[in-house]
């Protein structure tokens, strides 16, 4: 049995500023090996209107916000690639967002089952990821600065430091002050 090939980030689609791109995947698998051949032509014939229904479950279960950006029909078995864009990184972790991804899943699982029932022990497996690279962030997260005891160290050095400094002008202004009042 062979498992989805992630694409490489070469092959991640360009979206707009904002959005990224998550991918729904699934391997279709037959019994035969004469079949594969035969399904792969059934899909790749049915792309569009795949396209077509993909798209307006999208819309139904995600939102305005989310677009279909790409089909990808792929040999090796069969693989089906849906590349679903939007703005969904700070909600990707949220129950609901991910219960409707699950379901768009699963939704498209039905619709492949469906078109592809005259096809005899044909088994659709599939899942979700982002094929984005994480942003790169310009600042390490606090809690990984103050794992390093030594700049622990230099900050309270600095902190220090410059504590005394600004008290010891203070002082300096108070006793210049105070000297030039009693001439």
């Amino acid at each position: 049995m062979s498992t989805p090939s992630r694409p490489s980030h070469e092959t991640a689609h360009e979206t707009t500023s904002g959005e990224e791109e998550i991918a729904i995947f699934f391997s279709i698998l037959t019994q035969k090996a004469e079949d594969e051949e035969l399904l792969f032509v059934q899909v790749k014939q049915l792309q569009q209107t795949l396209s077509d229904e993909i798209s307006s479950m999208v819309s139904a279960l995600l939102g305005p916000l989310f677009r279909l950006q790409k089909i990808e029909i792929r040999r090796g078995s069969v693989e089906f690639w849906v590349y679903v864009a939007g703005g969904f990184t700070l909600i990707s972790h949220y129950v609901h967002f991910v219960h409707s991804l699950e379901l768009l899943a699963k939704q498209i699982q039905e619709l492949l089952s469906s078109i592809l029932s005259m096809f005899l022990g044909v088994r659709i497996t599939g899942g979700w990821w982002t094929p984005v690279r994480p942003k790169p962030r310009r600042f390490a997260p606090f809690h990984q600065i103050l794992q390093n005891p030594n700049l622990i160290i230099l900050l309270m050095a600095s902190y220090l430091i410059l504590s005394h400094a600004f008290m010891l002008a203070v002082l300096v202004r108070i006793l210049l002050k105070g000297f030039l009042a009693t001439k």
